[in-house]
């Protein structure tokens, strides 16, 4: 404990520690930000407005999340429409974090559904199954860029249905 406090007063006595700047973002009007995303006419086959992705790198994007559920006994189920082009990682999927009404969270993602390279709209859909004694409150959708390219994202939604 003594060794604590001598620490804690050698700290204090020796003044801040002052970081060193690595680099900073300047917003300028030049400025674009790495990761685009911008909302497109109806091009979707439904005929909604699309959300286009595109990004140097990989890229998790929340598409938004639906709180206030009372989710028991049941699986949920995260849908949408993705389109890729230039994806030369290993393309996009769907994301479903959910959260209880206990504060738990846990996940589910597509990987085994994930649309590849220049792929047209494909309708993906992954499942999160919600046991007895677990109430799902809240649920947070994203979609996720594995790697460099564009995704189109359509016809988001969310359901659930009861257990088998």
């Amino acid at each position: 404990m003594r060794i604590f406090i001598a620490l804690l007063v050698a700290l204090a006595v020796a003044g801040p520690v002052h970081a060193a700047e690595l680099a900073s973002l300047t917003f300028a009007e030049t400025y674009r930000p790495a990761t685009v995303i911008e909302t497109e006419a109806p091009s979707s086959p439904a005929g909604g407005r699309v959300l286009r992705i595109e990004a140097p790198h990989s890229a998790l994007i929340c598409l938004g999340e639906q709180a206030g559920l009372h989710v028991r006994n049941e699986v949920i189920w995260y849908q949408a429409r993705l389109k890729v082009a230039g994806a030369t990682g290993g393309g996009a999927f769907l994301e479903m974090w959910c959260e209880s009404a206990d504060g738990k969270r846990f996940f589910s993602r597509g990987l085994d559904q994930m649309v590849k390279e220049d792929a047209d709209w494909t309708e993906v859909r992954i499942p999160m199954r919600v046991d007895q004694g677990v109430e799902v409150v809240r649920v947070i959708m994203n979609v996720v860029l594995d790697g460099p390219g564009k995704v189109w994202v359509a016809d988001v939604r969310l359901s659930s249905e009861p257990l088998p």
